[in-house]
Order: structure tokens, then C-alpha cells, then sequence
């Protein structure tokens, strides 16, 4: 089917069909992997409505050779990849919870594509050549088609701005490094040794830290004030540091109870939706 007017095949890559060496490819692959782990990790799984989607399982070769297979021989422009990938984020939110999982992405990436193709590229297999990609029967491809479509309401048409930051979004996505604790907190951890309390903070904190960085500064303000208040009582300002403290204290117990479900998602590009990693 061709593309509509509108965008005037502002995503088109034609001169690309087919490359599994395009730097899209391997980001779109990267990303993936990633995604699938961090929710294997987090033992995610998609709402009811994908129940259809997930396999008895996992995905028997790694994602990026998956991505590379059905890029290899599907015949399509990389363009198509990150176009399905704005499909599968307009599950929501008629799909409250849209994980990709290695039972799931399978089917679901599969079949997000292969819209993408058929509503974007001039040419498109059949689905019995998209069934041998996936290594799925036709008749469940057939199925799964349909109910991809209905779920997300065959909204199929992809804006040029739409496209270009789901591509860019890809392009610059890079995985988060394990955040490694600064000096000062390092030096507040052995120093608040020497107190109870304050060791039993420095441990929460410690844990606190590995899963969400950008705690780090406001937790070193805690530390060394808690530090301050509790092994030098005597400073003049010690009245003071301790209403600091209880300030801190409370001010983090809110920014916990607000942040356990943004945790989750440490570490996600912000232009992406919460669908990827």
C-alpha cells in the first residue's frame, strides 16, 4: 500500500531497504534488548488485553538477530522499525500496561512491523512469508493482525514530527551506567559508622542510590547534616542543623513515597514512553 499524502514519504529510506547495517537497525535492536531485560528484571507483564501476544516461550535467539532477521528478509526500510514502535506505544492507553517481555516480543514486535510495512512501503509480503519470519503459523498471524489493529483503534497514520522523534529518541538512547556513589557519600558512609542511627540511615541510602542517582545529591545534604548534628552537638549552629535534619528527613520521606514508581523506570530516555527501557 502506499503512503499517504500528507507526510510525503518523509520517513521513506528506500535506498536502505533491507540493511541490516543501517545504525537504526542497531539502535532499534539495542534499545529493545534492553527494554526486554529491564522488565524481565522488574518481573513485568502487559495487561490482559496482550494475553494473545505472549508465547508458551522465550524468544530463542537473542533480539538484535530477531530485528536483523526480519529487517534481512522482510524486504522493508529501516524506517518501518521505528514506526512500529510508535504503534506499540499507542496501545495505551487502551492497554494500561504494555511491557515487552522475551514471551512477548516476539509476537508483538513482529506484528507492529509488519503494519508498519504494509501501511508504509509500496511493497509488502503476505502474511505467510511475515508467519515464517516470526516462525508462527499464518492463522495465528492473521489473528494477531486483527486484534494489534482494533487495539490500537487502526490508527496507522505516523506525522513527519512524530516519526522523526521517535527516530531521534532512538538514535540518542544510550543505556545507564550503575551509579557509582561520590566521595562525599563514600566519607559520610564510614564516618556515620560511628553512630548507630546514622549507619542505619547511610546502608538505606546506600541502597537508595543504586537505583535512583538523582537522589544522590539531595541523600549527601542528609548525611552530612545528620552527621554534623549527631557527632558535634556542641557547634553553636546545632539547634539549627537539627531542625535541618528533620526537614531533610521529612522531605525525603515524600520524595520516596513519590519517586517508588518513577524508580522503576530509572535510567529511561525521556523522549521515549515508558513502553521502552
Amino acid at each position: 500500500m502506499g503512503s499517504p499524502a500528507p507526510v510525503e514519504n518523509a520517513h521513506r529510506c528506500t535506498n536502505n531497504m533491507g540493511d541490516a547495517r543501517h545504525p537504526l537497525v542497531s539502535s532499534v535492536a539495542r534499545l529493545l534488548q534492553a527494554t526486554v531485560a529491564h522488565n524481565e528484571q522488574k518481573n513485568r507483564s502487559s495487561s490482559p488485553e496482550l494475553n494473545s501476544f505472549e508465547g508458551p516461550q522465550p524468544l530463542e535467539i537473542c533480539i538484535s538477530s530477531y530485528v536483523e532477521r526480519l529487517i534481512k528478509y522482510g524486504g522493508f526500510s529501516p524506517s518501518c522499525l521505528a514506526i512500529g514502535m510508535i504503534y506499540i506505544e499507542r496501545l495505551q492507553p487502551k492497554v494500561k500496561d504494555v511491557w515487552l517481555t522475551s514471551r512477548n516480543i516476539q509476537r508483538l514486535f513482529l506484528v507492529a512491523v509488519m503494519e508498519a510495512v504494509k501501511f508504509w512501503e509500496d511493497f509488502c509480503y503476505s502474511n505467510s512469508h511475515w508467519a515464517v519470519l516470526g516462525e508462527l503459523p499464518v492463522a495465528e498471524i492473521n489473528q494477531l493482525e486483527l486484534e494489534f489493529l482494533s487495539l490500537t483503534n487502526f490508527k496507522l497514520c505516523v506525522s513527519k514530527e512524530q516519526y522523526e522523534r521517535m527516530a531521534s529518541a532512538i538514535m540518542k538512547w544510550r543505556p545507564s551506567p550503575s551509579p557509582s556513589p561520590s566521595p562525599a557519600i563514600a566519607a559520610a558512609k564510614i564516618t556515620a559508622g560511628r553512630d548507630g542511627a546514622v549507619h542505619s540511615l547511610a546502608a538505606q541510602v546506600s541502597k537508595q542510590l543504586q537505583t535512583n542517582p538523582d537522589l544522590q545529591k539531595m541523600w549527601t545534604q542528609l548525611l552530612l547534616a545528620k552527621m554534623r548534628c549527631k557527632l558535634k552537638p556542641a557547634l553553636p549552629c546545632a539547634r539549627h542543623r537539627h531542625s535541618e535534619v528533620q526537614m531533610l528527613l521529612r522531605a525525603y520521606s515524600k520524595v520516596m513515597a513519590r519517586s517508588k514508581l518513577a524508580q522503576d523506570d530509572t535510567g529511561a530516555a525521556p523522549e521515549l514512553s515508558n513502553c521502552y527501557q
